[in-house]
């Protein structure tokens, strides 16, 4: 093939992030297809020379290193270094300028592919993240944690940051977060994304916050400054399995 799919992929994509700074768009639904591409398939010339200018410098943007893993990161159930990965990473920038944030929640669907081991480039971001979801902060009530929890337990986990979680046949049995158990007292702050917050993916939990802050920050962007500032600081990738979510049938 002459022309790399996935640099014109990645080249639409932002184009159509550039398009849309200028207009306001709602996602309401998403679903995943895939396609087989004929094996004999070539490239429209026309096409290829409109994109060629943008495609050389998009390239050298994607193909940018910005860290180093020292282990391949895939998503599973009940948690993945995946998920823990990008729930820690996101929730440690975060609380930066947010320090009440208490915990991060995402769901496994908005993961689109898996990091390397080696080098990790502005692209494999991209493709891990190909969607334009945003932050936000959400206070919620204790009984909106319970229903997250039972939510989990029925999904078999989901990524997670600042969470502990253990269950056996359905019903929980050890609930931490930051470290302290759940006090069914007070409110939480999470952190998640604005597609969620919305209730996407059936995360019904999120209805009706306290309060919401939308930080105005891209997941992607997000995980890609941590990404950053962790090879700044002359540190590796290397996420672990760490028991955060146990669920025994």
């Amino acid at each position: 093939m002459n022309f790399n799919i996935k640099s014109q992929l990645l080249v639409l994509i932002l184009l159509l992030s550039l398009v849309s700074c200028s207009r306001n768009y709602t996602l309401t639904s998403n679903e995943k297809k895939i396609y087989k591409m004929d094996s004999a398939y070539s490239p429209d010339s026309k096409v290829v020379s409109i994109i060629a200018p943008y495609k050389i410098k998009i390239d050298a943007q994607m193909n940018e290193i910005i860290g180093f893993s020292e282990t391949e990161m895939q998503k599973a159930e009940p948690e993945s270094k995946l998920g823990n990965f990008v729930a820690d990473a996101t929730l440690a920038e975060i609380k930066l300028s947010e320090p009440q944030a208490d915990f991060s929640f995402y769901n496994n669907g908005g993961l689109r592919s898996s990091l390397p081991k080696g080098n990790i480039t502005v692209g494999s971001v991209f493709e891990l993240m190909p969607f334009e979801n945003e932050l936000v902060l959400l206070e919620i009530k204790s009984d909106s944690i319970i229903s997250l929890v039972n939510y989990l337990i029925k999904r078999n986990g989901a990524p997670v940051g600042g969470i502990r979680l253990k269950a056996n046949a359905g019903i929980a049995q050890e609930i931490l977060i930051n470290d302290k158990p759940f006090d069914k007292s007070r409110n939480y702050f999470v952190l998640t994304s604005d597609f969620l917050a919305g209730g996407g993916d059936n995360y019904i939990f999120f209805a009706n916050p306290v309060s919401r802050k939308n930080l105005n920050l891209k997941l992607r962007d997000v995980l890609i400054a941590h990404i950053r500032s962790q090879t700044k600081s002359s540190k590796k990738l290397n996420p672990i399995l760490d028991g955060r979510i146990k669920i025994t049938k």
